[in-house]
């Protein structure tokens, strides 16, 4: 059985192709937009997102794949970090942690 998710982007998939299919060459920019979200929700059924939470004890970040992020200086967006360099997921950032 196919998630409601899935269903929906098959269904906005099946619209893309066929005005694409359509050969008009003058394709409003509308096409273009929703081909990137396209893009980006089957990327997010395929990896989920990765949350990432600040260790004040290690002053580094703890991502839930795993890995473990120490910057020198700012925090994840002043690193323009957006997807996590261990599972490629996107960074979700959850409230600091200070065992």
């Amino acid at each position: 059985m196919k998630s409601k998710e899935m269903k929906s982007f098959e269904s906005r998939m099946f619209d893309a192709q066929k005005t694409l299919q359509l050969g008009d060459s003058a394709m409003p920019i509308v096409h273009f937009n929703d081909a990137l979200t396209l893009a980006k929700e089957a990327d997010k059924l395929v990896k989920p997102p990765c949350e990432w939470s600040y260790d004040e004890d290690t002053c580094s970040w703890d991502a839930s794949c795993g890995g473990k992020q120490l910057f020198g200086e700012g925090d994840i967006k002043e690193n323009h970090y957006t997807f996590c360099p261990y599972c490629g997921g996107q960074i979700e950032e959850t409230k600091h942690v200070s065992d």
